[in-house]
């Protein structure tokens, strides 16, 4: 019968009207009080055990923060390296979804200031992480939009840094939201002086879409005040688009670097034909010639490429360069021929 009764007090809180009547008709009044209280009862009970289920902000914060370190942060290095390959799509979309997350998390005081601050600090890194990645996509397909694709997500990282300075501001005003040890961590961490370093590389992107001369000052700005910091020190080299903006690295041009590495080896190719036995100089200087020519090669194709051999070690076109000089072509030409055993 207790178990029709909850039933019936189930039924009444969807469709109060008609069930009511029944539940008063076919119990009495004591039975659906006692009933309707130990409903009550276990409800709330529930409720607390889904309460304490689930995560507090700060350990959603932390979890949030571990995906972005450990998940996120590597695949966009690595579509940075291959902006058309098949990973772009996905880790772009899964970045999205994490700063969602991140923006959905309460405010103050609800998470510390610190926290608060630090979460729109990794919002703000991947908002600028993406707007990389647009930028390396528009590269190779200059018929996009880059207005359209990368401002978007550098203008609202400015915003969101603004807020995290902001935050970080509050942290230290005793009252709601303050936490003497967060404090100290935020001062340890350096977490002022990588909002300037991010601030610094957001105008310089806003810089390379618009050429506003306002946002090239303000990178500089902003570039030097994070140079002063602890952070700024420990991380002396600018982005790309930040380089350009400030003109500390003047970025060689990819396709450039491929045209003269082609016009190289074919140089070489010409020189072997008319000079078919060429003196040991001569061997030296088209070994280094060709070499060169790799490596300009090398520069313009995408992906990673290494080279290790008993006294070298080499990475990207450095690794190419590597790998032709190597070949000495007077020992190969005798092994060929017989003279010396393979």
């Amino acid at each position: 019968m207790r178990t029709d009764l909850f039933t019936t007090l189930f039924q009444c809180a969807e469709h109060p009207p008609s069930h009511w009547k029944l539940a008063v008709s076919k119990y009495s009044p004591l039975q659906v009080i006692c009933t309707g209280i130990v409903a009550c009862l276990a409800f709330h009970s529930c409720s607390v055990a889904s309460a304490r289920a689930e995560s507090t902000p700060q350990e959603a914060l932390n979890d949030l923060v571990l995906q972005v370190k450990n998940d996120i942060h590597p695949k966009l290095l690595s579509t940075l390296r291959q902006p058309d390959g098949p990973l772009r799509l996905p880790t772009v979309l899964k970045t999205k979804v994490a700063i969602e997350k991140l923006r959905g998390l309460p405010e103050p005081p609800a998470l510390t200031y610190v926290d608060s601050a630090d979460r729109y600090r990794y919002i703000a890194f991947l908002e600028l992480l993406i707007a990389r990645v647009e930028g390396e996509r528009i590269g190779k397909h200059p018929g996009i939009d880059s207005k359209q694709k990368r401002l978007p997500y550098a203008t609202q990282a400015l915003k969101d840094i603004e807020k995290a300075r902001m935050q970080t501001v509050d942290a230290g005003k005793p009252g709601p939201g303050y936490d003497k040890q967060m404090l100290a961590w935020m001062k340890e961490d350096g977490l002022e002086g990588h909002l300037l370093n991010l601030a610094a590389n957001a105008h310089g992107i806003i810089w390379e879409i618009t050429k506003s001369e306002s946002e090239k000052t303000d990178a500089g700005k902003f570039w030097l005040e994070a140079s002063k910091t602890d952070y700024g020190e420990a991380n002396p080299d600018p982005g790309p688009e930040l380089a350009k903006a400030l003109g500390i690295i003047d970025p060689p041009n990819m396709l450039t670097m491929l045209w003269v590495g082609l016009a190289l080896m074919a140089l070489m190719v010409v020189l072997a034909v008319f000079i078919p036995n060429p003196t040991s100089f001569q061997m030296y200087v088209f070994r280094v010639v060709t070499a060169l020519g790799a490596g300009g090669i090398g520069a313009y194709l995408p992906g990673p490429i290494g080279f290790q051999s008993t006294y070298v070690t080499a990475g990207g076109a450095a690794a190419f360069f590597a790998a032709i000089y190597m070949i000495n072509p007077p020992k190969l030409a005798r092994k060929l021929a017989g003279n010396e055993p393979v």
